[in-house]
């Protein structure tokens, strides 16, 4: 076997093409690419037990059936391509690192509890909702990338469009295809994306959450908002919705946080958890008049000088006015006008710069 491997290496030093039904390295075997290396695996399985490092090359799956990649080390790829029957997989009993692309022509790539990081200039391209990642078991994708006042970029075609006026710094970018589970009642569709900063300040972002329709996890596609959870998942937040396209598949949200944990769910199967009501936690609002017919009065009473937003959403979690708010300590009134509102119930909802929020129902007659 190790001879066998040494003759591979040669063959893998100068631009090459391997097609096979699969490769099996021992744990004595070497494979090293060098060049413009293309490799087909065809109905097969790519096993390494020895020393594999196919950083230069492209790996191709093709064929009908199921294959996989396992390896008892993560595996460096420059590309991998996913060319299976239309309902055959990938699955990966590894981690990969992707130098360049993920390419999808036909057939899924199936994370089963393992992760791909994306290097920051790599991409996942031909992503459909016929041939895609998934991730039954568990696992997720990442990449990171800095984002310097990004205009509707999607860092690696992760599934994620982000713009900001300002500098977001080295962001990182997590996707996961595990429904998110609510405490109190239902679930979240089959994606999730964690999102995280190098620049520890307060950042606000435009945040577009794409999805594809085998993810809807029997959720009602016209419904979805945005959540999000500061403690991975343990409770969550309705954040709302400023736009959402059924046809498109996606939710987008102006004037987010972008540094947290976010799915999409509906306002009546996923139940908020975290917003304390008015009484609750250190800051007090009161909302008068209510019933209001024109102009509303916000009272804000605070322990400590404090920054945040105002946002006020209709019954259906889109977003009709924000306002950034500066408080000071003690009493405060913020005034905001709900004429050109339509009748119905409404939620003011106040975002405090530490990431706490907290929320009051009113009726606009």
């Amino acid at each position: 076997m190790l001879k066998k491997s040494i003759r591979l290496l040669f063959l893998m030093v100068l631009p090459a093409s391997l097609c096979g039904q699969g490769i099996t390295v021992s744990e004595k075997g070497i494979i090293k690419s060098s060049g413009n290396i293309a490799i087909t695996i065809n109905n097969g399985d790519l096993i390494n037990k020895g020393e594999v490092d196919f950083s230069s090359a492209s790996l191709t799956f093709t064929g009908t059936t199921n294959s996989k990649i396992s390896s008892t080390t993560d595996l460096n790829i420059y590309k991998l391509i996913i060319s299976k029957g239309v309902s055959s997989s990938v699955a990966i009993f590894n981690n990969l690192n992707i130098a360049s692309e993920i390419l999808f022509r036909t057939g899924y790539l199936e994370l089963d509890s393992f992760n791909i990081i994306l290097a920051p200039e790599a991409i996942i391209n031909g992503e459909t909702n016929e041939s895609s990642i998934t991730a039954k078991n568990g696992g997720e994708i990442q990449i990171t990338q800095p984002l310097n006042i990004p205009a509707n970029v999607n860092p690696g075609n992760i599934g994620i469009n982000i713009s900001s006026t300002q500098n977001l710094g080295n962001v990182k970018i997590i996707r996961g295809h595990t429904a998110q589970l609510s405490k109190l009642k239902g679930q979240s569709i089959f994606r999730y994306f964690i999102i995280s900063s190098s620049i520890t300040t307060r950042l606000t972002a435009k945040l577009r959450f794409n999805y594809f329709d085998k993810e809807l996890n029997n959720l009602k596609e016209a419904d979805l908002q945005v959540y999000s959870s500061a403690n991975a998942g343990l409770t969550w937040t309705r954040r709302g919705f400023t736009t959402r396209n059924a046809v498109d598949n996606y939710v987008e949200l102006i004037n987010l946080i972008p540094t947290a944990m976010f799915t999409l769910s509906t306002a009546d199967i996923f139940k908020r958890e975290t917003i304390p009501s008015p009484t609750e936690g250190n800051i007090k609002l009161q909302l008068f008049p209510n019933p209001v017919e024109a102009d509303a009065v916000l009272s804000i009473k605070t322990p400590v000088e404090s920054k945040g937003t105002l946002t006020i959403f209709n019954s259906e979690g889109k977003i009709m006015l924000e306002k950034a708010v500066s408080l000071g300590e003690g009493n405060n009134q913020i005034n905001f006008s709900v004429r050109d509102f339509a009748s119905g119930s409404y939620y003011a909802r106040l975002y405090m710069n530490n990431a706490e929020s907290y929320s009051i129902p009113f009726v606009k007659k």
